[in-house]
């Protein structure tokens, strides 16, 4: 029976168990959220060290700013990362952040994705691991109901 006119036909087999919480949505949110702000983070006359003539990548003083929030945003603890990331956020979104707040919240960006690449690469190596027990565990177990099935 056809679902009727412009209700949209009723979805099976989605898998619903990772978003109870909505702790996975959140996350993506944020993935999302830095990903946004990759494009700027790449283009950045501080970042990336280019001086496009606007003056602002030649004084000195500026590089040791710069150099000073790249070393800041390094020594944060992930707590503290988390919070002013946030924090930055919530600026930006009110659209109050300064040229050297932008400049911290790319670099925060840049830790956390890294950050997410290195634990992919972990629970990637973990079920790899997992994945290569289970099948050692199938096959001693189908080897002893083996011996058991030829001594009955």
């Amino acid at each position: 029976m056809a679902p009727p006119k412009g209700l949209p036909a009723k979805r099976t087999g989605l898998r619903d168990e990772s978003r109870r919480n909505g702790a996975d949505h959140l996350r993506e949110v944020r993935r999302s959220e830095r990903r946004g702000a990759q494009w700027h983070a790449r283009h950045s006359v501080f970042v990336s060290g280019r001086n496009h003539g606007s003056g602002l990548g030649g004084t000195s003083g500026i590089g040791r700013d710069a150099q000073a929030i790249v070393d800041h945003v390094r020594s944060l603890e992930s707590d503290r990362l988390h919070d002013r990331y946030h924090e930055l956020v919530d600026k930006r979104l009110q659209r109050t952040l300064d040229f050297t707040e932008l400049l911290e919240l790319e670099r925060i960006e840049a830790r956390l994705d890294t950050e997410d690449q290195d634990e992919a690469a972990r629970l990637a190596v973990f079920q790899d691991d997992w994945h290569r027990e289970r099948n050692e565990l199938v096959a001693s177990i189908e080897h002893v109901l083996a011996r058991f099935k030829s001594a009955s």
